[in-house]
């Protein structure tokens, strides 16, 4: 009876023994969990801010910088082509992002005044009239401020302003020739759609963990009911069939997440074709208007006559008044004649460079064919400029 006895209570603290481990087991992997959702929502909230950003800064390329330097951000722009162009060109890729809530451009003055040049709000949706060419942004950020100062890409928020509270991407935009920032490029998705879409994302990895504590709880819990015996089957086969669950779900939480990386991606790819298009029609609106522009130039019979004498001061005396023309109120920006033998006799924009050959692929294209040719170029300032 007192062997009896003995065993008995050693059986009990054994028990007690591994129901404290098996507990602090249980804890351990309770704080691992809490601190694989903290890692797994900073996580995903980190790469949706790179992806904005990535999306915003493909938007901001396919911003024409030359339409941008013929605003004012004054009541004036409302009468101007390029306003309307630029705000229906950032209306259109806004409607592309059913998050996106507000796109628009900003700029800042001599004083530090943070200023609308437009905003592609669309107008049936939002309660507020969009903010007009010059209205004051009371509400930039010392983020703000700086991307308009110095240059800096980056996504701020939450934060709050008179429309509500927002998740922004803000990238400023550059003139290649000059460095200066014209303009500020926001896109604003609300605070509360992105949190929801932070939590979506972070779900499955989360929620697989959880599965993972219980199924560790229940195992402890169902190891400690189990008196000791002679074969201990269940904690023998407890530490492998772990290993196995551990697998499973380490595998499946894998195969997910490459699954929702690959639907964020697509997206992502579904906007960028987006912009693409919108890009490429907006090029051959362009192109199409310049070489109307072209035809009156191109049907008269006094330049023919010049342009077969070489005589470049007399060109430049006649076409001179019509580029101003053209590039004030179109934004042309370079004026060229050529000889037969692509032989530059004048550049109306710069009289005094002449002489050169022109080898640009569009010359020769129209050369080659024999119709107008265009086409997006790089300058020797690293300049981006559609020639026709």
């Amino acid at each position: 009876m007192r062997i009896e006895g003995k065993a008995r209570a050693w059986a009990n603290r054994l028990l007690a023994t591994t129901r404290e481990r098996s507990a602090a087991v249980v804890l351990g992997v309770l704080v691992l969990c809490v601190a694989f959702t903290w890692w797994t929502v900073r996580r995903a909230d980190r790469q949706m801010r790179a992806d904005l950003l990535r999306q915003t800064q493909l938007i901001a390329w396919a911003v024409d910088i030359g339409q941008i330097r013929t605003l004012s951000g004054t009541r004036r722009d409302l009468e101007t082509p390029e306003y309307w162009a630029l705000r229906e060109q950032l209306g259109a890729i806004r409607s592309a992002d059913p998050r996106c809530r507000f796109i628009y451009l900003m700029g800042r003055r001599p004083d530090g005044t943070v200023f609308f040049f437009l905003d592609a709000q669309d107008d049936t949706t939002e309660s507020s009239p969009p903010s007009e060419p010059g209205d004051v942004y009371v509400d930039a950020s010392d983020e703000l401020r700086n991307a308009l100062h110095a240059g800096v890409a980056f996504v701020e928020g939450p934060l709050p302003d008179d429309w509500g509270i927002w998740v922004s991407a803000l990238v400023p935009l550059t003139d290649p020739a000059t460095r200066d920032i014209v303009a500020v490029l926001g896109m604003d998705i609300d605070a509360g759609v992105w949190k929801w879409d932070v939590a979506a994302k972070a779900a499955l990895p989360v929620g697989l963990m959880y599965l993972l504590l219980i199924g560790v709880a229940f195992g402890i819990t169902i190891t400690c009911r189990v008196e000791a015996s002679p074969k201990p089957v269940l904690r023998r086969l407890f530490v492998p069939l772990t290993a196995i669950v551990l697998l499973l779900i380490g595998g499946g939480a894998a195969l997910l997440w490459q699954h929702d990386r690959r639907k964020i991606d697509q997206g992502i790819a579904a906007r960028v074709g987006a912009v693409r298009r919108e890009y490429q029609i907006d090029l051959d609106n362009q192109a199409a208007g310049l070489s109307m522009a072209l035809q009156p130039i191109v049907a008269d019979a006094a330049m023919r006559q010049t342009l077969r004498k070489g005589d470049a001061g007399d060109l430049l005396t006649t076409w001179r008044p019509v580029f101003d023309v053209l590039r004030r109120e179109h934004s042309v920006t370079h004026f060229y004649f050529f000889d037969p033998n692509r032989l530059c006799l004048l550049r109306v924009h710069k009289p005094e460079k002449h002489g050169d050959t022109i080898n640009r692929f569009t010359v020769l294209e129209a050369e080659r064919t024999g119709r107008t040719a265009s086409g997006i170029e790089l300058g020797p300032l690293g300049t981006f400029t559609l020639r026709v």
